[in-house]
């Protein structure tokens, strides 16, 4: 398992790992929420026994509050710059 110095970058890694968002292919800097509950659990999941087994002395309300922070900052289903674009279509594309 990867080691982790920063919580944000962590949780936005695992939630990435657990299939709960994924980068836009045009833009990578944003974020989308896929929208599955089961991989939103299992990045906790994730979050926590990575965080557990490194040693990193973050609390779990703390990896709780990173990872609803990440969720909350990832587009629904679908990137936002790409919505009402020609890009779109090469975006849904490339998530299938």
């Amino acid at each position: 398992m990867r080691e982790y110095d920063d919580l944000e970058f962590a949780v936005r890694d695992l939630l990435v790992l657990a299939g709960a968002i994924r980068s836009c292919t045009v833009h990578p800097e944003t974020s989308i929420r896929i929208g599955d509950g089961e991989a939103e659990e299992r990045a906790y999941q994730y979050v926590s026994a990575a965080l557990k087994s490194d040693g990193t002395p973050w609390m779990p309300n703390e990896i709780k509050a990173a990872i609803h922070n990440e969720l909350a900052l990832a587009a629904d289903r679908d990137c936002p710059a790409c919505r009402g674009r020609s890009e779109r279509s090469h975006c849904e594309r490339k998530a299938a």
